[in-house]
């Protein structure tokens, strides 16, 4: 098994959940941007998903296993922390 490619494969699909959620908050942003405490709320989120974006690539560099099934699994786990960390009504 090639794990550099499933690597690559996670690290695409990751890429993109997180920019899809990044785009959110932006947009979520501009439409609240009169109310202050939500746009800086949104701003922290921003920062707390780039956060999170590099540890992620990090995991995805250094997962190692024989089973491409737990890359998905490990993918589909860090795309619900990455929702977890961007919770809007948290």
């Amino acid at each position: 098994m090639n794990s550099k490619y499933y690597k690559l494969i996670i690290l695409c699909r990751f890429l993109k959940a997180t920019s899809l959620i990044r785009q959110d908050l932006i947009d979520n942003s501009i439409n609240t941007a009169s109310d202050n405490i939500l746009f800086m709320r949104r701003a922290r989120m921003l920062g707390h998903l780039a956060e999170f974006e590099a540890q992620g690539i990090a995991k995805i560099y250094n997962f190692d296993t024989c089973q491409e099934d737990d890359f998905f699994e490990g993918l589909d786990l860090l795309i619900s922390e990455a929702h977890s960390v961007t919770f809007k009504n948290a």
